[in-house]
């Protein structure tokens, strides 16, 4: 068995893994590679979680019904800006018990309502907002497996990128044309890497 070397940042594993952040307890900040790390070492294989094809005609039926859908609530939704977004209001959670309080009190003592409150249309709101989350918590069962299918097939390609650029040190030492100069190109974006912001100067006392 070879020899446990140090970890380092943005390096391939024995096994042919990059070395990630969210790797097991035994990859400690100034430890050394895991035995286990050698085993297998000449067989890496990538990720491959999902392995799909979703046919044009699948894609294209469900805009078309995506559409359908659009036009049915575009017959009472609103659409507003950013600003009015940020401006409003919200009727969080946390706010749901204030409301419902106020809502009871004002239909049960008629008299404490001031007159510039019209209840008739209050209890459309009511209404509205009651519907729209019904319609929103079905829509969501639709767009959740959607987004979590593509999640799982960006993290399959994902892991094959990461495979791809720690093979191009191990490429460009056996003289493959264009290896060093793919790896320069692609570890100014490596994932993980935050902006480099240079540190202010010390004062001297």
């Amino acid at each position: 068995m070879a020899e446990p070397e140090p970890l380092r940042f943005d390096m391939t594993l024995p096994d042919g893994q990059p070395l990630r952040w969210d790797m097991g307890p035994e990859f400690t900040w100034d430890g050394k590679v895991p035995a286990r790390s050698y085993q297998n070492q000449h067989t890496p294989m990538q990720q491959n979680d999902l392995s799909i094809v979703i046919t044009s005609q699948q894609e294209a039926d469900i805009i078309a019904a995506a559409d359908a859908l659009i036009a049915k609530i575009a017959a009472f939704a609103m659409t507003i800006t950013d600003d009015q977004r940020a401006g409003y209001f919200k009727l969080s959670d946390q706010r749901l018990p204030f409301h419902e309080k106020c809502r009871d009190y004002m239909h049960q003592q008629a008299a404490t309502v001031p007159g510039t409150i019209d209840l008739t249309e209050y209890d459309k709101e009511q209404a509205a907002w009651d519907a729209l989350g019904r319609i929103i918590a079905k829509v969501n069962t639709i767009l959740q497996p959607l987004v979590d299918t593509q999640t799982v097939a960006g993290a399959d390609m994902l892991n094959a990128d990461l495979f791809y650029y720690n093979y191009l040190p191990l490429a460009a030492k056996a003289g493959t044309a264009g290896a060093e100069d793919i790896h320069s190109d692609l570890k100014a974006s490596y994932p993980g890497r935050g902006p480099t912001t240079p540190k202010p100067a010390t004062k001297k006392p």
